[in-house]
């Protein structure tokens, strides 16, 4: 094997030659020097070579030097067979399908696998066990200024590549996870618009008429896409003004796995749905009696938010109206509680990333304060009718809501 960048490193028995290998670039047909570096040293009548798993000369000298040590104290330098970036990749990628991962994710995963292989075989990084915590860094640089990814696509691709690592790792196809210890900060998600109730109010007076339905459904109940698409009329009871939401995922479920029961506005929305024709099981149509389809309701909402003259269109999205439903309820007082169980959301945390304070709620809520060292008038108001001790926050006051 021959090696570039060669250095020998005194004192080692046997003795121990470091370098980095060439390689055969598969698209331009170029011989390229690999950027990781190995050792190569004669024991026991053979002729070895071991990858030292870094791209750093430094960390490639101490390890070689470690290795040098294992051998004089009879260490066995049988070594598995390697597994390369290829044949992980592809076993990882039948993992995931058999863990019953949505198809949705399963595209995700793939589109980022193939972008991470080939970059690793352009680099010159065959086997996985010399990928280096250096590879990886190198990898996001790649993402950034040749993929022009935000930093959101960024992290959710190094997640996948740690997760990669990890998973290999434990499974035995590598001796051990190279990028381990490196840890990166969560990026935030980028501020998602919201409609105001006047921007929902302008959007069902022009929608036409077999959309108006579902984007009246959509703002009003606060459900996603998928789960109106596949809404049956079995699952609405109009007469209790309820409706049960057991599908919708990718794989005929909820998002969240449970089912929900969301009240119907009774004035709102309930007339909407009592004049909806029952044609089909389906609640909902798109134009020409077919099946609502995501794609193509997002084209027809952004269509109609350019002509209705919102500002900047094509930044809305069908989701759009979740964040609207979650964000009134905050603006009208609900409880946490009813919020998370019609929303379908365990957490709180979930939640808040949803609410959006409109600009005209904001401003009355900066007007209500005095910023005065007199009491305010509300203030003197109760003070003179109330008890003379103390009042005990009632039970409702204490709910957690959203200011």
């Amino acid at each position: 094997m021959k090696l570039f960048d060669r250095q020998i490193l005194e004192g080692t028995r046997p003795r121990m030659t470091i370098g980095r290998r060439d390689y055969r670039d598969r698209t331009t047909g170029h011989v390229r020097i690999a950027r990781p570096y190995w050792a190569q040293f004669f024991w026991n009548g053979r002729q070895h070579q071991r990858p030292l798993g870094t791209a750093n000369k430094d960390s490639a000298i101490r390890t070689a030097y470690r290795l040098a040590e294992q051998l004089q104290k009879g260490a066995d330098i049988h070594t598995k067979r390697q597994m390369t970036m290829d044949q992980i990749i592809d076993r990882y990628t039948i993992f995931c399908e058999a863990r019953g991962l949505t198809p949705k994710t399963l595209v995700k995963y793939e589109g980022q696998l193939k972008r991470f292989g080939p970059w690793c075989t352009k680099n010159g990084i065959r086997y996985a066990r010399s990928f280096s915590q250096d590879d990886l860094l190198t990898y996001r640089t790649c993402l950034e200024k040749v993929h022009c990814l935000s930093p959101k696509s960024i992290y959710s691709e190094t997640i996948l590549v740690k997760q990669l690592f990890k998973w290999a790792s434990r499974n035995g196809l590598v001796e051990q996870n190279p990028i381990a210890s490196l840890q990166f900060a969560n990026v935030k998600s980028p501020k998602q618009p919201c409609f105001t109730l006047e921007q929902v109010e302008l959007l069902l007076s022009k929608a036409k008429p077999w959309m108006m339905p579902i984007l009246a459904m959509l703002a009003f109940t606060g459900i996603r896409i998928g789960e109106l698409a596949q809404l049956h009329w079995e699952d609405l009871d109009l007469e209790r003004n309820i409706v049960h939401i057991c599908r919708g995922g990718s794989n005929r479920r909820p998002k969240d796995k449970d089912d929900r029961f969301i009240p119907i506005h009774a004035t709102r929305l309930r007339p909407i749905l009592l004049r909806l024709p029952r044609t089909s099981e389906l609640v909902f149509r798109m134009l020409n009696g077919r099946p609502v389809e995501e794609r193509r309701m997002l084209k027809d909402l952004k269509r109609l938010c350019r002509e209705v003259g919102l500002d900047r269109p094509i930044q809305y999205k069908l989701h759009t109206f979740r964040h609207f439903f979650a964000s009134y309820c905050a603006q009208s007082n609900m409880s946490y509680k009813y919020a998370l169980e019609w929303l379908g959301h365990s957490s709180s945390m979930i939640l808040d990333l949803y609410f959006t304070m409109n600009d005209k709620i904001s401003q009355m809520a900066m007007n209500n304060m005095t910023f005065s060292t007199e009491e305010p008038l509300a203030a003197k108001t109760n003070s003179s009718s109330a008890h003379p001790q103390t009042r005990k926050p009632s039970k409702q006051r204490k709910n957690l809501e959203i200011l």
